[in-house]
């Protein structure tokens, strides 16, 4: 069980927009005429909610290109993968942060149970949209969609 690390949650998730890839240390860039889009992890996905709160989700996708030392918009698309020692975080404090701050979509992966749960903002509230294990689910990120095949990030 846990998530296949040889299929990234990206692969074949838009293969009609990899028109050109650019890959700066943790930062991917995906572009095809007008629609820009970034997927980062570590210090690049730094959300600075205020001069003493920063939150690192663990994965992102963004639909804007930045090289600021913090992100200077909330994130269309935020992923933080379950462990054992994240639950409480995950579920509760970075759940109604990442609501009060009005991040888009928040998935949160469960690695062990293969199940992804995905919430996107509706009138300042999360709203669950799926419990995701083999199903695809497509993200509308206004500025861009992304269908994301959940069976393919499982290992067995």
């Amino acid at each position: 069980m846990g998530i296949n690390r040889e299929n990234t949650i990206f692969d074949d998730a838009f293969p009609e927009l990899l028109a050109s890839t650019y890959e700066p240390e943790n930062r991917l860039f995906i572009g095809a005429g007008l629609i820009e889009m970034q997927a980062l992890s570590g210090p690049a996905a730094d959300w600075k909610i205020t001069k003493d709160t920063v939150v690192q989700p663990d994965n992102i996708v963004i639909c804007y290109l930045t090289t600021t030392a913090f992100l200077p918009k909330v994130p269309s698309l935020t992923f933080e993968i379950l462990l054992t020692a994240t639950v409480e975080k995950y579920r509760h404090t970075k759940y109604s942060i990442y609501e009060k701050e009005g991040f888009t979509y928040y998935c949160i992966v469960d690695q062990d149970n293969n199940v992804a749960k995905i919430y996107r903002l509706s009138n300042g509230k999360f709203v669950q949209q799926m419990d995701a294990t083999d199903m695809s689910f497509e993200f509308d990120l206004v500025k861009c969609r992304i269908a994301l095949a959940f069976a393919s990030i499982w290992s067995d």
